[in-house]
């Protein structure tokens, strides 16, 4: 229980802090990213039937027709990886017409658009590797890859990786910048040293231009026109956003507890495209950097609450003033300098030590009084025994 109070109490910091610097910035919005859904109708209801392995030859259709809009990039956020991940069994059999198909639109679209789909990352001792997907005997054209794991920390945007054979595999979301941004300038935050990179704030679910597979497919008149002026040389994101038990029941496919709320993993992905692209990104503050801050403000809160001098009031208004400093420290530090300062450990720090100190200066105080007290009560004592003698 103490972890998961820890964790919703951190996500909470960091989404206020987000909110914060994105007003100081202008409002967010999406600038190039839209996402065609999987839902519930479609998935449950539809010709995709409830089933996984989810069903390629519909995704093929999907990819045909999301063609006529003319898109700069469509990427494909599913997970297809084969029965076994050292190839033995690449695919079943009775799935073998849907891949064929579903390899010979992404040939065919890819000449025309640029296609990014997932690749399969696995481990083995201290290499990434890549391990086999259903697609892998197929000629898939100019198609690009990038793999769908994640890290823990969802803030942190995933960054190509070095393989077992040399070469690198982008992330899912690099490699879509990488296609939709032939300059590069939007992946010069990756090091290739394996440090972390920091996403800018977050948008929220609403805040995407989406449609469902059963609007991209069956529109109307008004929705081809809508779709037309909407996807001409976006980035188009296909994922899946149906509830995973039943049509309406238990929580949506791949969810994860984000900055932005519990969102598909698809939200994740479109949200560190778009931070790429706007170059919202940070690396963390050097540890000697942060360390010197907390040095410095613990000196301040010593002299604050130990000196007896300093009022009760200037001793309140510095411990509520801890959480917008550190909160200012992160925000300068991301959007000025670039670099990513986690406020939460040093405001909690800040506070507990301001904390101790008052209740330190309380108890030597009270200590003080007993120690007065009897005094007080011995003077007494003495008084009265020589007025008795």
């Amino acid at each position: 229980m103490y972890v998961v109070a820890h964790v919703q109490l951190k996500q909470t910091t960091f989404r206020a802090q987000q909110e914060w610097g994105s007003k100081l910035k202008g409002d967010l919005y999406d600038h190039n990213t839209v996402l065609v859904l999987i839902e519930d109708d479609e998935y449950w209801k539809g010709s995709y039937e409830g089933r996984r392995p989810i069903n390629k030859g519909n995704l093929a259709d999907l990819i045909s027709k999301l063609d006529q809009y003319k898109p700069k990039v469509i990427a494909l956020d599913f997970d297809f990886r084969s029965p076994t991940p050292d190839g033995s069994i690449v695919d079943y059999p009775r799935y073998a017409e849907e891949t064929r198909k579903f390899a010979h639109v992404v040939k065919d679209v890819s000449s025309r658009i640029r296609i990014v789909l997932p690749k399969t990352l696995g481990y083995d001792g201290p290499s990434w590797i890549t391990e086999s997907d259903t697609y892998d005997r197929e000629d898939l054209g100019d198609a690009r890859f990038g793999y769908i794991a994640l890290y823990a920390d969802y803030r942190i945007i995933p960054a190509s990786v070095l393989l077992k054979d040399g070469r690198r595999l982008d992330s899912f979301s690099q490699a879509i910048v990488r296609a939709f941004d032939l300059t590069g300038t939007a992946l010069h935050f990756d090091r290739q040293d394996g440090s972390p990179t920091y996403a800018g704030p977050y948008l929220y679910e609403d805040q995407f231009v989406q449609y469902s597979v059963g609007e991209v497919l069956n529109r109307d008149a008004s929705t081809q026109k809508e779709l037309t002026d909407k996807l001409a040389g976006q980035i188009v994101i296909i994922g899946g956003a149906w509830n995973r038990f039943a049509h309406g029941r238990g929580p949506r496919i791949d969810e994860r507890y984000t900055p932005v709320e519990t969102v598909p993993a698809v939200f994740l992905h479109a949200n560190w495209v778009e931070s790429m692209l706007q170059q919202r990104t940070a690396k963390p503050m050097r540890r000697w950097i942060a360390i010197a801050f907390e040095v410095m403000l613990g000196f301040i809160g010593y002299f604050i609450f130990t000196s007896e001098k300093i009022r009760w009031g200037w001793k309140f208004g510095y411990a509520l003033g801890i959480i917008p400093f550190w909160l200012a420290i992160a925000y300068v530090s991301a959007q000025n300098l670039g670099l990513f300062f986690d406020p939460f450990t040093p405001t909690l720090i800040s506070l507990g030590k301001a904390g101790y100190e008052e209740i330190s200066e309380w108890r030597k105080e009270a200590k003080k009084y007993r120690a007065k007290q009897g005094q007080s009560q011995s003077d007494v004592k003495e008084k009265e025994v020589a007025n008795a003698a």
